[in-house]
């Protein structure tokens, strides 16, 4: 049932013809929205009956309290079921919203240095961003992090290319024709598992719009 993000890439410095098949594994992929068009400005969504973050979460404190020890949140880390009234775009003053999938992802608390550069350059909370590009961006960390070297948003930018829809949900591109993502997965109703967490990272929390990263067209070639 979990997808298996498998990356074939020829990075300078990096190493060549590289095959991961051990990158994180998620639930699931992502469907619903299809239409790409600009995202409106912050405070100024559009919203729709079907849109997929206007859903309660499912979570209750028994599953939150599996979620902590299944996947490795310290005691000091604060986590918080939501309220049936609680939406994933708008969390409460000083948290921040995850879905379980991101955890299923790679994600674990607190995030690892580069993680937090690329999600503050981005500029948009960490459920804006769609189940594909979450696990593309956790497989590419763990991808630089085993051959000793660590994915900045400089090499980011150049690997990929990040856009958004009216909802402001984020997808993820590869912009060269030498890397292939490929992956799976069946599993459904992963946008009413989410929580909160106490954000101690100065990430973004409410809904925002997607920041052009920097283009540097020399890395990699």
């Amino acid at each position: 049932m979990w997808a298996v993000l498998h990356l074939k890439a020829v990075l300078k410095g990096v190493g060549s013809g590289l095959h991961l098949k051990d990158a994180p594994k998620v639930t699931p992929s992502s469907t619903g929205i299809k239409k790409q068009d600009k995202a409106p400005k912050d405070g100024d969504k559009r919203r729709s009956h079907g849109a997929i973050d206007d859903v309660a979460s499912t979570i209750t404190f028994d599953g939150l309290t599996m979620i902590r020890k299944n996947f490795y949140i310290p005691n000091e880390v604060l986590i918080i079921a939501s309220k049936r009234s609680d939406r994933v775009h708008a969390p409460p003053p000083g948290f921040i919203a995850v879905y379980e999938m991101t955890l299923r992802a790679g994600l674990r608390f607190p995030p690892a240095p580069e993680l937090l550069e690329i999600f503050k350059a981005c500029g948009v909370s960490l459920p804006q961003f769609l189940c594909r590009a979450i696990t593309i961006i956790f497989g590419l960390t763990v991808f630089f992090q085993e051959r000793g070297a660590t994915l900045t948003v400089e090499y980011l930018s150049e690997i990929c290319k990040f856009t958004n829809d009216i909802y402001g949900r984020v997808s993820c591109r590869n912009n060269k024709k030498w890397l292939d993502f490929s992956m799976h997965d069946p599993s459904k109703n992963w946008s009413s598992s989410f929580f909160f967490v106490k954000n101690e990272w100065g990430l973004p929390e409410k809904w925002g719009r997607l920041k052009e990263l920097l283009d540097f067209p020399n890395i990699g070639e």
